[in-house]
């Protein structure tokens, strides 16, 4: 059990039966909500806040494909190609951590 994670419902009640489907719905919509500042920062200009955003996105959910995308373009918009390189290694590993192919076309610049 994880307890300690960051937006969990009613940790005090532990893994009380009752609670993990509210616990799972929250948890989704607070990454995807995340997600989708970090969208609409990129989309507005603000490449360093859009990392912000999805970071906050990967700590509710580590397994959010949007939210490991965002980071690798709004580092190429900030000029940063080493951090650019750097979040898609870690987004190629969370992949294969999955057991997904990675030798395809990873997360454009667009």
């Amino acid at each position: 059990m994880d307890r300690g994670r960051p937006g969990y419902l009613l940790p005090e009640d532990g893994p009380a039966e009752w609670l993990q489907q509210g616990r799972e719905m929250y948890r989704r919509q607070a990454a995807n909500a995340a997600a989708e500042l970090a969208t609409a920062e990129l989309a507005a200009g603000r490449p360093r806040e859009a990392v912000a955003a999805a970071e906050k996105c990967l700590v509710i959910d580590a397994f959010h494909d949007t939210g490991w995308q965002l980071p690798v373009r709004a580092y190429q918009r900030i000029g940063a190609p080493a951090a650019a390189e750097r979040a898609r290694r870690w987004y190629s590993a969370m992949l294969a951590e999955l057991g997904i192919d990675t030798d395809g076309p990873g997360p454009s610049g667009a």
